[in-house]
């Protein structure tokens, strides 16, 4: 038979019914009694830990467990919860033989997702491809090949925009989810390896 939590009113009725059977002198009619404030305060400190400990029996198992306790289940099957990488790919850019990027160099695409210029360089030829790497982590910076960056600040003797080079920007994955990280405990525990 389950087990069904008492609620906060339930709690409240159970500890004043307590509080004024133990102690017969005191009155409770009177409305907002100390008595009565003390019964409530109890009950809502017992509704608490009930709330906790509901919260802490959900943790050990994979199909329940929260953010921290599932990365600590996904160790137990030698699992770890994939990080989000960052995208990554050539960029062709244009402007005046020998004009310069430096190393760093901000550039920012039509999402708002920024990248920064791997390894600086001068240009030989009037277009030129050369890797950039996303600021930051997750889907977001992948971009499709003919895609369009801007500078931020657009150094001297170069176009202001960049194409996206064949093969696109590419790599760029967001941490994995707690369902997929769920799915994949869920999984290793239904198909264990066999020596």
């Amino acid at each position: 038979m389950a087990y069904t939590k008492p609620t906060l009113s339930e709690l409240i009725t159970a500890t004043k019914a307590d509080l004024f059977g133990r102690f017969p002198e005191l009155d409770p009619t009177i409305e907002n009694s100390f008595a009565a404030n003390v019964a409530e305060v109890i009950s809502g400190g017992v509704s608490g830990n009930y709330g906790y400990l509901s919260y802490l029996l959900k943790q050990p198992f994979a199909t329940s467990a929260d953010d921290d306790f599932l990365d600590v289940l996904a160790t137990d099957f030698g699992l770890t919860r994939a990080s989000a990488l960052k995208a990554d790919g050539n960029v062709t850019f244009t402007g005046v033989i020998g004009s310069s990027v430096i190393t760093g160099a901000e550039l920012v695409g039509n999402t708002g997702a920024k990248y920064t210029v791997d390894l600086g360089f001068t240009l030989a030829a009037g277009s030129e491809d050369h890797a950039v790497t996303a600021s930051t982590a997750g889907e977001d910076g992948n971009i499709a090949a003919t895609g369009t960056l801007s500078f931020v600040s657009t150094p001297s003797g170069m176009d202001g925009t960049a194409t996206v080079a064949t093969g696109g920007l590419t790599g760029g994955t967001d941490r994995e989810t707690d369902d997929e990280l769920r799915a994949r405990i869920l999984f290793q525990r239904a198909n264990p390896p066999k020596a």
